[in-house]
């Protein structure tokens, strides 16, 4: 299990919730079985043969770090070393799980179709990622100035972000992820409409969702 390096404090677990502890890269947590990873965004830049560098990753991003692309939940490298695969293999597998929004989440174009970009943990499905928010208003707004679209894009995401801390103030269930881990997980970060479909999708076992 790895998170961000999160200056106010990271949280790790089973259901995404611990101790609120200050670390740094490299700390080593005995009371916790995890570790800690440098957010992607500008870490590695220059690490890689320019000659390997691919742009255009389908599925996924390029990993400035690992020279490779690093593809969505359900998806792997085909061939051409890019995420064009659909395979099971991978159907639990995020390597962007944890991640926080604006800091090491990929950017996307706004699902609901909004002139900005938006980032989170639920892309399963995305084409083409982006790893921050001025590279994404530039590859899909560029018709748009790219200063308004980032201002926009950030204010999307912490909008976001007050809806998510209002989500940890309500009763914990399993529920199923249909977009994001694609299985049942155990929070508060359910849909709105799943309440009011409360027998149907907010359990109290993982069996029973």
């Amino acid at each position: 299990l790895y998170s961000p390096v999160v200056t106010s404090g990271n949280q790790l677990g089973p259901d995404g919730r611990s101790p609120v502890f200050n670390a740094n890269y490299g700390s080593v947590i005995d009371y916790l079985d995890g570790g800690l990873y440098l957010p992607f965004t500008n870490t590695c830049v220059g690490h890689c043969n320019q000659n390997e560098v691919i742009q255009d990753c389908g599925w996924g991003i390029w990993n400035e770090c690992t020279c490779q692309c690093d593809c969505d939940p359900g998806f792997c490298l085909s061939a051409n070393q890019k995420c064009y695969d659909g395979c099971t293999t991978h159907l639990d597998f995020n390597p962007w799980g944890g991640c926080r929004p604006g800091i090491d989440c990929p950017w996307y174009p706004d699902k609901l179709g909004a002139s900005h970009c938006t980032s989170s943990a639920n892309f399963a499905g995305i084409y083409n990622l982006h790893e921050s928010a001025e590279i994404c208003c530039q590859e899909h707004f560029s018709a748009l100035n790219t200063n308004t679209c980032v201002q926009s894009s950030v204010a999307d995401v912490q909008a976001e972000e007050a809806l998510v801390q209002e989500k940890l103030d309500r009763p914990r269930y399993f529920w199923p992820d249909l977009h994001g881990k694609k299985n049942c997980v155990f929070d508060s970060g359910y849909n709105v409409w799943m309440e009011e479909q409360f027998d149907f999708y907010l359990f109290d076992t993982e069996t029973g969702c």
